[in-house]
């Protein structure tokens, strides 16, 4: 990137800790270290899917602006978020709030806040192309908010065309990072899966030198990008537990003190976010099964190398199941119940967690998809090489 954009090392760094400043880094969850997880998610999700022209050898559907495109919108998508979600902006009247008509006014602070950032250039322009005709009517204010003499501009030398096609990737992304948008990005999915998934497989299987429905239509490409940062950004249930764990301590500790201020300011608390009565094991199982699994499914379904994260997802959703089952004698309201209740409530959760394995079964018709295809890849690699021999 740094060669093929002209990005200077020194504007680079400097972009990095500016925008690792701007971000609330005393709260819980919302925070730096969470771009930066989110930002490498959305790199290894690429590379195992062999979306990029890295991991293809340059017949990827992404273009190297497009990886770096979404890499900053990862590293940028949450900058300024102030710990609390938008349903509490707006029903507290926040400035936010206003400012976007209620519609995602932290996705789009984000975004402001990301390309304030992008448009802060050196007091002296030294790096600046002589042959970029794009011009900031606001380089004097932008110079007042970075007194430094180098800058945090890292797309300085990019075309017009192409700082604007970074731009459209970046804003649509980071938008679509919008939990109000969840719902329905997994029924796109899920359609998108049914009309090419045969498509994608004969590229992985060496039948297609491409993935053609994406090469062939920009919005598809542009949907597939906002995925991997969608999906990367709810990616803590498919992590290994020991950082799903942790993780989920994390957005547990802001949600309960999203509640806190709800209580207080005499809101209805927003369910799950009441630290007397939410349950960590519940809430985490109920996360992972009915918002988690249904996009992560229809994103295998799609890209079948990606069944490693599925893999993850059971065994968490698992082991959450184990440690309610273990708590359940111990919980305060189910410790008085009598013990035939309890096993009731037992044999219950075991039902659950038996049927959301069953339910994770794809996952073997994925991974033998990706065997045959490979096995299809490898046949048509040695008949290319005999061919090369004659």
């Amino acid at each position: 990137f740094f060669d093929e954009f002209n990005i200077p090392h020194d504007v680079f760094d400097n972009f990095c800790n500016t925008l690792a400043k701007r971000y609330i880094n005393t709260n819980s969850y919302h925070h730096f270290k969470h771009a930066v997880d989110v930002c490498h998610t959305s790199y290894r999700l690429m590379m195992i899917a062999e979306l990029n022209n890295e991991a293809t050898g340059g017949s990827g559907v992404m273009s190297s602006l497009d990886t770096l495109s979404l890499l900053i919108a990862a590293l940028g998508h949450d900058v300024g978020h102030p710990a609390v979600n938008n349903s509490f902006l707006v029903k507290s009247k926040h400035s936010l709030a206003f400012q976007h008509n209620d519609k995602s006014p932290l996705e789009n602070m984000h975004c402001v806040v990301l390309y304030e950032i992008l448009s802060q250039t050196s007091s002296s322009d030294s790096h600046r192309s002589v042959g970029r005709s794009r011009k900031n009517t606001s380089q004097d204010m932008n110079e007042m908010l970075a007194p430094n003499k180098t800058g945090t501009d890292i797309f300085m030398n990019l075309t017009e065309s192409q700082w604007r096609e970074a731009r459209k990737v970046i804003l649509f992304s980071i938008l679509g990072t919008d939990m109000v948008h969840h719902f329905e990005q997994v029924k796109k999915t899920q359609l998108f899966g049914d009309l090419h998934t045969d498509t994608i497989l004969s590229y992985y299987s060496g039948e297609a030198s491409t993935m053609e429905c994406f090469t062939s239509d920009a919005n598809n490409k542009l949907f597939v990008i906002e995925l991997i940062l969608h999906c990367s950004d709810i990616s803590n249930p498919f992590k290994p537990f020991a950082l799903c764990a942790r993780w989920a301590d994390l957005v547990m500790a802001e949600f309960f003190e999203q509640g806190d201020k709800e209580r207080e300011l005499g809101f209805d608390i927003s369910p799950g976010f009441d630290r007397n009565t939410t349950n960590l094991f519940n809430m985490q199982m109920g996360f992972i099964e009915f918002v988690v699994a249904p996009l992560i499914g229809a994103v295998i379904n799609i890209f079948p190398p990606l069944t490693e994260i599925g893999d993850n997802m059971l065994s968490n959703f698992l082991k959450w199941g184990e440690k309610r089952i273990k708590e359940i004698p111990v919980d305060v309201k189910l410790s008085l119940l009598p013990i035939d209740q309890q096993k009731v409530e037992i044999g219950k959760l075991e039902d659950r967690l038996k049927k959301f394995t069953e339910k994770m079964g794809y996952l073997e018709t994925c991974k033998q998809k990706m065997i045959t295809a490979k096995e299809s890849k490898r046949k048509l690699n040695g008949m290319g090489v005999m061919e090369i021999k004659k």
